[in-house]
């Protein structure tokens, strides 16, 4: 399981300068998860004389091949992120098939489970090796070969919450038909398209610093209004091409033009987040926030 920690990849770098950071304002953090590699691309603003200065991050976590991500996750860490009781045995088998014999997608919920919990696990120890500059505002791209093979956003949003202990308000994109991963590969130069065909939507996340005295939190998008009340997830469909979010007094994120915010979510759980340590112990609680972010509030 090897880490490379790198301050600056010209060509990513190259990317983002010629013509896409001229529409944000806030951070940015893009984490391309695949199967034997992850990669977590942190951009921040630094604000001097009213001009905007960005600085670069990226870390890379990778194994030399399937063997040795297989032997890394047997590890068995990961069941502690796990919602669905099964067998070491069964599990093994399910996820040893899969290593090799892999499917472009699954719909299988066990196996939607058992991958969410090996992702977490894995994300939990990219950010710690990140040491990621805490922001409470910013934009979350997820793409590669894990989003495409889950096609399912709750899933992956709760991860990246989590793992990140995101806290304010975001922006997040989940790239489900891997449409980003050809503009961290190819020559900036040879690949230029409109923002919004790189990102064509965002999920909006807030997740309060600290708690409300009236036992509430209010989100405004353009001009309505979402409410969420303490110690669960709320999760509305949404619609909009509003630029402007705000959290009245506390937070306020600026919105590329042309990118559709399709819906809101209210993170309200208490703080700490726990997990485990066996999944008996999520069976209840994470299955409860699972389902609440699955079913929108039309």
């Amino acid at each position: 399981f090897n880490e490379i920690t790198k301050v600056e990849d010209v060509d990513v770098i190259d990317r983002f300068k010629n013509g896409y950071l001229q529409y944000f304002q806030e951070k940015i953090i893009i984490v391309e998860l695949n199967f034997l590699n992850i990669r977590f691309i942190e951009i921040t603003p630094h604000s001097l004389n009213q001009t905007i200065h960005w600085e670069y991050k990226i870390t890379t976590l990778h194994f030399k091949d399937v063997n040795e991500y297989i032997k890394r996750v047997l590890r068995g860490k990961y069941k502690t992120f796990m919602s669905e009781v099964l067998s070491n045995r069964d599990l093994h088998n399910m996820f040893i098939n899969s290593s090799f014999y892999k499917s472009a997608t699954t719909s299988s919920i066990k196996m939607q489970d058992m991958y969410r919990a090996i992702s977490t696990e894995l994300m939990y120890d990219v950010v710690a090796s990140a040491k990621i500059n805490k922001a409470e505002n910013g934009i979350v791209i997820l793409t590669g070969e894990v989003p495409a093979f889950f096609q399912n956003k709750a899933d992956l949003i709760l991860m990246l919450i989590d793992t990140l202990t995101l806290k304010g308000l975001w922006g997040i994109y989940v790239d489900e038909q891997i449409s980003f991963i050809p503009f961290l590969q190819h020559d900036p130069e040879k690949f230029v398209v409109p923002l919004n065909a790189l990102i064509s939507e965002l999920s909006i996340i807030h997740v309060p610093t600290f708690k409300t005295q009236d036992n509430s939190n209010i989100v405004y998008i353009g001009d309505n209004k979402y409410l969420g009340a303490n110690g669960d997830i709320f999760r509305y469909k949404v619609d909009n091409y509003a630029e402007d979010v705000i959290v009245p007094n506390r937070f306020e994120l600026k919105i590329p033009k042309d990118i559709k915010i399709t819906d809101v979510i209210l993170d309200l759980r208490d703080r700490p987040i726990n997990y485990g340590p066996h999944p008996s112990n999520n069976v209840v609680t994470l299955k409860h926030w699972l389902n609440r972010l699955s079913n929108i509030i039309v």
